[in-house]
């Protein structure tokens, strides 16, 4: 399989303060415990020698599936990944899966919290973080969404949505949104969001030229969001290919994706 690192470039408006320099953000998502070691330890270099300020981890790092949960890759690359930079990390449905099916996956939620916190992550679902890079603020939120969002066949309307608490508009920081699915950017935009950091789709498993990604999460075909940036209303999200597979075990024209963010200074 293909691995490929993906570098994106967004100049911080003028109204904040900062950056001093180049802030480099490492984001990736979709890992699922890919049990590969080559892969692994291609993904460890390229992490290191990117040289990040700062490690997002957009969901479904492990895999949970019929019962059965597999974290043991997923454990150890969190721990390494910590190593580097600090980490910051959401939950995607598998993790999510794990939390609202407690009977069915016995003891797996619990395992999977002792193992970030002894690596040192920061989970951030439903919360945000105030920190300081290079002297600019920003303000990092996680969306906690529940598994009703992720149903096949169409995008659900969820009622109880709810914004990351902390999260706010016009809050004098530079705003960055962890949110697994990339289908609700409509509803992050309004929450405040200015940088969408989204995974999910797996780059659409299929990309053809000129049309893109053929399979959303949701098992529509040529979905409006499968890989890339997207702009709309003034915010920006981008969507990384994910790091590994699990439904469906192929890709064709779409690349394992590490995603690289510079956010410059103001012109």
């Amino acid at each position: 399989m293909k691995q490929t690192v993906s570098r994106y470039r967004a100049q911080v408006p003028g109204k904040y303060a900062g950056p001093e320099r180049q802030v480099r953000l490492l984001f990736l998502s979709d890992f699922h415990s890919n049990p590969d070691k080559h892969f692994g330890e291609w993904l460890r270099r390229s992490a290191l020698s990117l040289k990040p300020d700062l490690i997002l981890c957009g969901g479904d790092i492990l895999t949970a599936k019929g019962g059965r949960c597999r974290m043991k890759e997923a454990a150890a690359l969190m721990s390494d990944l910590a190593e580097i930079a600090p980490v910051y990390s959401v939950d995607g449905n598998h993790e999510r899966r794990i939390r609202e099916n407690g009977k069915t996956y016995s003891g797996a939620e619990k395992a999977w919290e002792k193992a970030l916190k002894k690596a040192g992550v920061h989970e951030i679902n439903g919360k945000s973080a105030e920190l300081t890079l290079c002297g600019m603020k920003i303000r990092l939120s996680g969306a906690d969404l529940p598994l009703l969002c992720y149903s096949r066949f169409g995008r659900k309307k969820v009622p109880d949505l709810q914004k990351p608490e902390g999260m706010e508009k016009n809050s004098g920081s530079f705003q960055i949104l962890l949110a697994h699915h990339p289908d609700y950017f409509e509803t992050y935009r309004d929450w405040g969001a200015q940088l969408v950091l989204s995974g999910h789709v797996h780059g659409g498993i299929i990309r053809l030229p000129l049309l893109g990604g053929v399979f959303g999460a949701t098992l529509r075909p040529f979905p409006k969001y499968t890989k890339g940036l997207y702009r709309e209303g003034g915010a920006a999200m981008i969507l990384g290919a994910g790091l590994g597979n699990h439904t469906i075990p192929v890709r064709i024209n779409d690349p394992e994706e590490l995603v690289l963010v510079e956010l410059t200074p103001p012109a």
